[in-house]
Order: structure tokens, then C-alpha cells, then sequence
């Protein structure tokens, strides 16, 4: 009896180890995807920071994107950059992002196929921009590795509060090699 009641306490330490490793990993594993959200603001590199600050201050441009070809392969990611520039009193701006065309390589286009709209990850929260001031948001786009070549041509709105149009659609483009 001593022996079977020795080997089950062993047993259940053991499960217990286990349980607290596995329990370790998965919080690893999931602040490394949550932890992904704000990296991607802290990606916007120094070339499309400065151009978004050249193209909204120098230009007085309401919203810009600039930079807004991406050449990639499957697997691979790109961040763009989308200005804002509030001329207006005190006001609130939503980003939305859609997917317009898709252009194969033999160059039919496809206007109906959404499917690259799930590859992008950017804040779609309201955002609060002073009169005068402006804002910078990245916009990552993460390319499967099983997508099809071709071209994927996205619209880019900035929603003021009122539900309008703040500025022209602007559009970047995803080449997949």
C-alpha cells in the first residue's frame, strides 16, 4: 500500500509540473500575439515618418499615405503608414481599410474577392486629434504564405465622427510575388 500511495503522490507532482509549464508557455504564447498590436505601432520606421510628416505639414495634406507600394512573397509583412491631420475643431477619426481589386498576373481583375482583408492588422478604434494636430497609425499587412500572386489593391477611408468621409480615398498596393 505505502508503495502505490508513494507512486501516486510522484504522479500527481509530476502532472502538476507539467500543468505549470504548459500553463507558462500558453501566457508566453499569447503576450507574444497581443504584444504584436503594439509593436506595430512602434514600427513605423524613420523614412515613412518623415514622410508623413513632410506630406502633412509641408503640404497640408489631410491624410496621407505615403510609401504605399509593397513588393512581398508569401510569409512576409510590410507595414504602411496613414497620417491624419485635423484641420477641424476637436474631433474623432476612424480608420477603415477594404480590399478594392484584386489584378492576377495575367492581369484579370477581380473586384469581388475580399479575402486579403483578413491579412491586415491596424487600430480600428476611434481616435481623438486636436485642431492643428496629427497622427500617425502603421498598418501591418502579413501575407500568407499560400496566397496567389497578383496584385491586391486596398482603400484607405478616414471616417470623421459624423460617419463622413474625412479626405479622398487613398490607396496602397501588395504585389505578391
Amino acid at each position: 500500500m505505502k508503495r502505490g500511495a508513494i507512486g501516486l503522490a510522484i504522479n500527481m507532482i509530476v502532472i502538476i509540473i507539467l500543468s505549470i509549464v504548459i500553463l507558462g508557455l500558453g501566457i508566453a504564447f499569447l503576450q507574444s500575439i497581443m504584444g504584436g498590436a503594439n509593436e506595430l505601432k512602434a514600427d513605423l520606421d524613420t523614412q515613412t515618418s518623415n514622410e508623413l510628416e513632410r506630406l502633412m505639414m509641408d503640404q497640408n495634406k489631410k491624410v496621407a499615405v505615403p510609401l504605399n507600394t509593397a513588393s512581398l512573397s508569401g510569409g512576409d509583412s510590410h507595414v504602411f503608414g496613414v497620417g491624419i491631420l485635423n484641420i477641424l475643431d476637436g474631433r474623432s477619426f476612424m480608420i477603415e481599410i477594404e480590399q478594392a481589386k484584386y489584378i492576377d498576373p495575367e492581369e484579370n481583375i477581380d473586384s469581388t474577392d475580399s479575402s486579403a482583408e483578413s491579412w491586415l492588422l491596424y487600430n480600428t478604434d476611434w481616435i481623438e486629434i486636436a485642431q492643428n494636430d496629427h497622427h500617425k497609425e502603421g498598418v501591418l499587412v502579413s501575407v500568407p504564405s499560400d496566397a496567389s500572386s497578383g496584385t491586391y489593391i486596398f482603400n484607405v477611408q478616414i471616417k470623421q465622427d459624423t460617419d463622413e468621409l474625412y479626405d479622398n480615398i487613398k490607396k496602397f498596393y501588395v504585389e505578391v510575388n
